[in-house]
């Protein structure tokens, strides 16, 4: 199933885990910023991180009951990932019942129609078309094909460049994802 034939919950969840999983395990994400040096070491199985830094993570983890690092400083399990997913699924179940207010805000502060909504203090445009997009995904159509429709019906085919049009749905997603996972 491809990105246009999913609900807006089903393309959520993963957003919603990645932000959670980089927002409670940081470390995991260390070897990004490793130098060319620190890179040869984590190959080799030396963490380059601190130790004090490292045992302080560990603690971490492990009232989380995720396993620690491993020697190299990565993760040796996917036990994050799963603690990750767990508490993504108890947000989304949270977050449930307040999608169109998510995506609503989502609309209201990315502005794709560029009504100046955030200048102008205006709510009440996108607010209907979240509630109506949301009714509509509800009834089986697809969240970026009823996303992108509400936008062109309120404010026509000719407001939206080809970029931001099919764009729009993923844009939505990622600005929702990061609220729900923050909530």
């Amino acid at each position: 199933m491809n990105n246009k034939e999913r609900s807006l919950k089903d393309l959520l969840l993963p957003r919603v885990k990645g932000n959670v999983h980089s927002r409670y395990f940081p470390e995991e994400y260390d070897y990004i910023y490793d130098s060319s040096v620190e890179a040869k070491n984590r190959k080799r199985g030396i963490n380059p991180m601190s130790q004090e830094y490292t045992d302080k993570v560990n603690e971490k983890r492990a009232q989380l009951g995720v396993s620690p690092l491993g020697p190299d400083g990565q993760a040796q399990d996917g036990s994050s990932d799963t603690f990750a997913s767990k508490v993504a699924e108890e947000q989304m179940d949270k977050a449930n019942e307040q999608l169109t207010r998510y995506l609503s805000e989502a609309l209201y502060e990315l502005d794709p129609a560029n009504t100046y909504c955030k200048e102008n203090s205006c709510f009440d445009e996108y607010e209907l078309i979240a509630q109506s997009t949301i009714a509509t995904e509800q009834n089986g159509k697809p969240f970026s094909v009823a996303i992108r429709e509400k936008m062109i019906n309120s404010f026509g085919r000719e407001t939206f460049d080809h970029k931001t049009i099919n764009t729009m749905s993923d844009t939505l997603i990622k600005s929702m994802a990061v609220k729900i996972a923050r909530a």
